[in-house]
């Protein structure tokens, strides 16, 4: 609805008026003019500071081992960290069970 009523009112007022009028933003109506992108995106480098395959593991194996499946990540680094080990941050603790969707 909103859309017909801005390409009525549009040639008549103008981009800024009909754009005010109907409370579309401006950068909005020039963003849908654009044609789609016809190149993929570009791949990008992995970080150099990805964990490797053993530590993502390491991180796995831990989290789902019967001493934390109990737990939150959040639990589990700082009972690792208590006991003076450091496996990765909680950020990556939650990134790599939702990887395999066992985070709700």
């Amino acid at each position: 609805m909103t859309s017909t009523c801005f390409a009525e009112i549009e040639p008549l007022l103008g981009t800024k008026v009909a754009c005010s009028a109907v409370g579309r933003p401006r950068a909005t109506h020039y963003r849908r003019l654009r044609p789609v992108r016809a190149t993929p995106p570009k791949c990008r480098p992995s970080p150099p500071n990805k964990l490797s395959e053993a530590e993502a593991e390491l991180v796995l194996a831990t989290l789902n081992s019967p001493r934390f499946v109990g737990t939150s990540p959040v639990q589990a680094y700082y009972v690792l960290l208590d006991e003076g080990t450091y496996i990765a941050s909680v950020s990556t603790f939650y990134r790599s069970l939702s990887g395999r969707a066992e985070v709700p």
